[in-house]
């Protein structure tokens, strides 16, 4: 082989070491989760995305509605399981190998920008990191985002260095598939086309203008057919989503945490966000409102609070971008932190977090600091994104395209320590092998001795101040959001029909958090459906503590309350779910029940005649009033009302034994008798022949006490 084969082979083979590495980092993660209660189901967005890529590739590719979420993922995802089927552990396999593509580009950018040990630092760095595999283990497009950033730095640095057509066309292409991957990223496209301009002077102007022009039109090639896409199917060009609007109100109203809220309390399901984005819009509006439309009424909320308050903006600004730079991974729907409870891999590396590289990168961008020219492309999209973040709101998963480029010049900074350790150690070995003789002068700036001198000094020492002063900023301690994976978990399995598999999910999420009144409320229901009223009624009680003006928790309080005949207890919670939830007809219909109960049918018609107004194509109002006004003999008032509930659904055999129960006491013998038939024949054709053959025995006893 030849000689300068065999050094091209050997400088490529630490890079392809530390690839492998990541990718055995990452199939060992996953395989530690196998099993977990957290890979029981999927949630929140995931559970999105993986919905719609089943529509998809059962045949919408289309779809109907103008996206509300980026399009890139569910259709990548789409893909593969028309090639493989609906095979989560493919696609977290596939991520794990893009995972470890991502450091091997990244190393590629490093040696670019900085050298050779700087990218291979950056790239180890990113190969371990825990947040860069944990969400590559997730069905979201986290693993995309880091994906695409590290090419857009890999081709970056081509580009620079060669300046070849070809890297600049699969620039724009990239980053028009990160914005359609990840809404903020559109903020990439001015950075690059100004960097194109002003960081190659000594280019022509004519040539830098087509450079600009290829790179929008490469971009421009993929995100126009989304445009087109998005007016065919909704009347409106949008390139990309119609959630800004909702997205930067959640960030920027006056009662904003700085961190993700949904628009209706209690409602933070990915699967209602559009519905009530477009509900709210509309009924504060009049009318209808339009994708876009909507998306306009809440930007135009948002710039009202910044207008009438902005200095109190001007502080919420700053708090998310503190959170932004923190060293705590902010939750979404699920945490590093639950994770880490099934993967020693994933809890023995935690410490290295942004509060530990971001230093090592203020450190690494001190020392290269005379090179700021060519680096200004890479200040610049970090600036751009941690901006786009911060003027939203903050979650780990959004920031997380920052951590490629926080590495690369942790890899620098990590590459200058090194350096300036061998400098200092060169000295000494030089020293052991002279023979004796006055020592070598040590006072020039760049001599051996240089660090001990003041020129030295000032040639690391800033640098050291200044990681020092973003390693308190990082490390800041700042409360953020709840971290609710754990409740859920509680609830998604609780959903499926597993309250025993809930419960201890619910359990600990009660643990992490016991002063937080839904894991309470949550676990309540679960024991609940498990059949063990006693324990739900504890959980219910400190959830209603713990938050007065929780109405579902008082609802269901209430309903365990009067299944063990403590009526005049459940009726206190019964009415204090009405109090907070008065638009509900559960709420009225519950208390009109336990009324019923105690014997005051007045009250408890008036309640049901509120549940009935609120819920009137729904069977139950109708047959509770029903029941209600028969009990009082008020027979011409309930019978329509009877009537009513069985059109509404007449297949439910228990309403037509209702019905014909009171038709019977108002004397109308036949029409009961008829009713009581069909309550048989419906209740044998929904497999209940026991209750069929107890109606038809129930029938020829009352003939034959009427007919002796």
């Amino acid at each position: 082989m030849p000689t300068a084969l065999i050094r091209r082979v050997s400088s490529w083979l630490p890079l392809a070491a530390v690839t492998a590495l990541a990718l055995i980092v990452r199939v060992a993660y996953q395989a530690e989760l196998a099993g977990s209660p957290l890979l029981s189901g999927l949630m929140g967005d995931s559970r999105v995305y993986d919905a719609w890529a089943q529509q998809i590739a059962n045949g919408r590719w289309l779809g109907t509605e103008v996206f509300y979420q980026t399009p890139l993922y569910p259709y990548g995802l789409a893909i593969i399981f028309k090639a493989a089927g609906h095979d989560l552990g493919v696609v977290r396999l596939i991520q794990a190998i893009l995972g470890a593509a991502s450091c091997a580009l990244l190393g590629l950018a490093g040696r670019r920008f900085f050298s050779t040990g700087a990218g291979l630092i950056a790239a180890l760095l990113l190969a371990v990191y825990p947040s860069a595999f944990f969400f590559d283990g997730l069905i979201q497009k986290s693993s995309l985002d880091i994906f695409f950033i590290t090419l857009l730095l890999a081709l970056l640095g081509e580009f620079g260095a060669r300046r070849e057509w070809k890297w600049l066309v699969g620039l724009g292409v990239t980053a028009a598939a990160f914005t359609l991957n990840r809404e903020n990223a559109r903020v990439l496209y001015p950075v690059f086309a100004v960097w194109l301009w002003f960081a190659f002077r000594e280019v022509p102007g004519r040539r830098r203008v087509a450079w600009m022009a290829a790179f929008t039109a490469a971009t421009l090639a993929v995100l126009l057919p989304v445009g087109v896409r998005n007016y065919r199917v909704g009347g409106e060009f949008l390139i990309s989503t119609s959630q800004l609007g909702p997205n930067f109100y959640i960030g920027n109203h006056p009662r904003a945490s700085g961190t993700y809220e949904p628009l209706v309390p209690g409602r933070g399901d990915p699967a209602f966000e559009r519905d009530d984005a477009t509900r709210l819009a509309s009924k504060a509006a009049g009318r209808a409102l339009s994708a876009g439309e909507v998306s306009d009424y809440w930007l135009a909320q948002s710039f009202a609070y910044i207008r009438d308050q902005p200095f109190r903006w001007m502080a919420s600004l700053g708090r998310k971008l503190l959170l932004t730079l923190n060293a705590v991974e902010i939750p979404d729907t699920e945490s590093i932190a639950a994770y880490a409870d099934y993967s020693p891999i994933l809890r023995g590396l935690r410490w290295l977090n942004l509060g530990v590289v971001l230093p090592l990168a203020a450190y690494g961008a001190w020392v290269h600091r005379s090179r700021w020219r060519r680096l200004i492309v890479l200040y610049a999209m970090f600036a751009g994104l941690a901006l786009s973040v911060a003027i939203f709101y903050v979650v780990a998963r959004y920031r997380h395209p920052l951590v490629p480029i926080v590495l690369l010049f942790s890899g620098a900074g990590v590459s200058g320590l090194l350096d300036m350790r061998l400098r200092r150690s060169r000295p000494a070995d030089a020293q052991a092998k002279r023979a004796p003789g006055p020592p070598p002068s040590r006072g020039r700036s760049g001599e051996p001795g240089e660090r001990r001198t003041p020129a030295g000094r000032r040639q690391w020492l800033p640098g050291l101040a200044i990681a020092g002063v973003v390693a308190i900023v990082a490390n800041l301690p700042i409360d953020a959001a709840r971290d609710e994976t754990y409740l859920n978990l509680g609830v998604l399995l609780a959903q499926n029909r597993r309250p025993s598999d809930a419960i201890p999910a619910l359990q600990k999420a009660v643990a992490r958090d016991p002063e937080y009144a839904e894991p309470h409320f949550r676990l309540g229901l679960a024991y609940q459906d498990a059949g063990r009223p006693q324990a739900a009624i504890e959980e219910l009680t400190i959830a209603v503590r713990l938050r007065p003006d929780h109405g579902d928790a008082h609802g269901a309080l209430g309903i365990l309350l009067r299944d063990q005949n403590r009526t005049a207890e459940a009726l206190l919670h019964f009415r204090e779910a009405v109090t907070q939830a008065p638009g509900s007809a559960d709420s009225h219909s519950n208390l009109g029940l336990a009324l019923m109960e105690a014997g005051q049918s007045t009250e408890a018609i008036a309640e049901f005649r509120r549940a009935l107004a609120l819920a009137p194509d729904r069977p139950n109002p109708h047959n509770n009033l029903a029941l209600a006004l028969a009990s009082a003999r008020r027979f011409d008032e309930a019978l329509p009302h009877f009537r009513e509930a069985i059109r509404l659904e007449p297949a439910n055999y228990e309403l037509r034994i209702n019905l014909a129960s009171a038709l019977s006491a108002a004397g109308k013998d036949a029409e009961s008798l008829e009713q009581y038939e069909a309550a048989a024949r419906l209740a044998r054709e929904a497999g209940r022949s026991d209750i069929a053959q107890a109606i038809i025995d129930g029938v020829r006893r009352m003939t034959q006490r009427r007919d002796p």
